[in-house]
C-alpha cells in the first residue's frame, strides 16, 4: 500500500512525532523586554501610546570590572506594542544597540536588576532621530517626561550598528540630545 506524503505527515503528527520543521518556533533565546507606560502620565484612560518598531532606549550602568565607572548601552524595538492605562507594559521583541559615536557599545545588552532604559529616539537610516518626528506631540512629550520605559528579560544577543558620525550627534559631549534629556 503506497502512502501519500500529506497522509504520512498527519499520521507523524498524531503519532505524536516531531518533524524539524515543528522545531523553528521561538525557543526563548530572542532578546524580550518590557516596554512600559509610566501610570502617573495624564492622559485619557481611552488614549492608546503606540511604540514603534524601531524605537531605541538606553541606559546609564555600572561598567563591569571598573570602579566607578559608567558605560552607556542601548536596545532597540524590534515590534510595535500598544500601551494603555489598562495594559500600561507589553513585552518586544528587541535589539541591543551598538554606536560608537554615542558611545553604545555594550552587546549583547543583559537584564540587570533596577536598570530601566529610556526612550530616546527612532532609529532613521544609519542614525537616530531623536525629535521623533513622524511621532506625535502627545508621544513626544510623554517621552520628554520620561514615560516611556524598557526593562530588558533576558540577553539582546542581535545588535543593530548605527553608521552616524560626529557630524550627525547633537551638539552636548554625550551624543544625547538635550530635548530628550530633561526627564
Amino acid at each position: 500500500m503506497k502512502i501519500r506524503p500529506s497522509f504520512s505527515l498527519f499520521y507523524l503528527f498524531l503519532a505524536g512525532v516531531s518533524l524539524p520543521v515543528f522545531a523553528l518556533a521561538d525557543d526563548g533565546s530572542s532578546g524580550t523586554v518590557s516596554v512600559c507606560l509610566r501610570a502617573d502620565i495624564a492622559q485619557p484612560p481611552q488614549a492608546m501610546q503606540v511604540v514603534a518598531s524601531g524605537t531605541v532606549f538606553t541606559a546609564q550602568t555600572k561598567a563591569g570590572g571598573r570602579k566607578g565607572g559608567e558605560e552607556n548601552e542601548a536596545l532597540v524595538t524590534t515590534e510595535t506594542v500598544t500601551l494603555t492605562h489598562m495594559q500600561p507594559c507589553m513585552d518586544a521583541d528587541a535589539s541591543s544597540v551598538i554606536s560608537h559615536s554615542r558611545h553604545w557599545l555594550v552587546s549583547p545588552v543583559q537584564p540587570q536588576s533596577g536598570v530601566v532604559f529610556h526612550a530616546v529616539g527612532e532609529v532613521s537610516g544609519n542614525g537616530l532621530d531623536t525629535a521623533f518626528d513622524d511621532e506625535g506631540t502627545s508621544f513626544r512629550d510623554i517621552v520628554r517626561a520620561g514615560g516611556i520605559t524598557a526593562t530588558v528579560h533576558n540577553p539582546l544577543t542581535d545588535a543593530v550598528s548605527l553608521m552616524e558620525g560626529a557630524a550627525d550627534l547633537p551638539p552636548n559631549a554625550d551624543g544625547e540630545d538635550p530635548a530628550i534629556d530633561d526627564k
